[in-house]
């Protein structure tokens, strides 16, 4: 039989991720690990507390239940995670030094960025301003003229009219049709003046803001460069922080869990005893 032929795979679809997707989900990426670190320092002050409590119930006069060295590990896991957390807590005032001066240093950027770009709009808009009360000024002049060139002309018209019905008894209607006509002919004229410097205005205008427009959004994008920079840098910082605290923390937390559940156990075991012995006396009372 003829070997079978494979039908080739089709090509892979490439699918486009759309931009707020993508921001969206390093929003919910950023939530998570503040969540995590979150738990991990609750984690630790819990242990801290937990830790303290314990020891606390192993009274010095009860070491000979205990023993010196349980009570003991005890008080070095208390005397290291306390050390610790004072670095930690240095750690991170160090770094919200650093945190806050880089928020500053965006704040005076970006308010003086958006200073510069407020006065060169308001510029931009008085410029345009100007040059349309120009326009406008140069239409009215031209308007007036001509208005005036209408006015003679009707004042021509009027006395030709006269003139034909002095003479002929009436103004004939090619005459009037006529007269119509030059006096539409000013008023189309004083229209298409103002359609063309509006027309003109519009287009001029339009092709200003375009590259006025163009300019502005890179002035902004500058801003929102700069702010993802700075966030950028922000959450470097804090990742390089935690990163610093949680190798030491770790393994304390690990060590402390450890002497805890010990500590716990013996604790439990010593109050069920007491709880025996008390329970034997009032039998024994009776």
């Amino acid at each position: 039989p003829s070997p079978r032929r494979r039908t080739p795979s089709p090509a892979p679809h490439l699918v486009t991720i759309p931009q707020a997707s993508t921001a969206l989900a390093r929003r919910w990426l950023r939530a998570a690990q503040d969540s995590i670190q979150a738990r991990f320092r609750e984690r630790g002050k819990k242990l801290r507390d937990d830790c303290e409590e314990c020891l606390g119930e192993m009274p010095e006069e009860d070491e000979w239940f205990y023993g010196a060295d349980l009570r003991f590990e005890g008080r070095q896991v208390l005397t290291r995670g306390d050390a610790l957390r004072a670095d930690q807590l240095t750690l991170e005032a160090e770094a919200a030094v650093r945190v806050r001066r880089i928020e500053a240093d965006f704040q005076v950027f970006e308010q003086e960025k958006q200073a510069t770009i407020d006065e060169e709009r308001a510029i931009f808009e008085a410029k345009l301003q100007k040059l349309a009360d120009e326009a406008n000024r140069k239409l009215e002049l031209r308007t007036r003229e001509l208005e005036r060139t209408k006015d003679l002309r009707r004042e021509e018209c009027d006395a030709a009219e006269k003139k034909e019905r002095d003479e002929e008894g009436a103004a004939s209607s090619a005459t009037l049709a006529k007269h119509r006509d030059i006096l539409d002919s000013i008023d189309q004229e004083i229209e298409g003046a103002r359609e063309a410097v509006e027309k003109q205005r519009k287009a001029y205008e339009g092709e200003q803001r375009g590259f006025f427009d163009r300019h502005e959004s890179l002035q902004i994008q500058v801003i929102a460069d700069r702010r993802i920079s700075a966030i950028t840098n922000i959450r470097q910082i804090r990742k390089e922080t935690q990163a610093k605290i949680r190798g030491d923390e770790n393994k304390w937390q690990n060590d402390a869990a450890r002497w805890l559940s010990t500590g716990r156990r013996k604790v439990e075991l010593k109050k069920r005893e007491d709880a025996d012995m008390e329970a034997a006396k009032r039998r024994r009372g009776q």
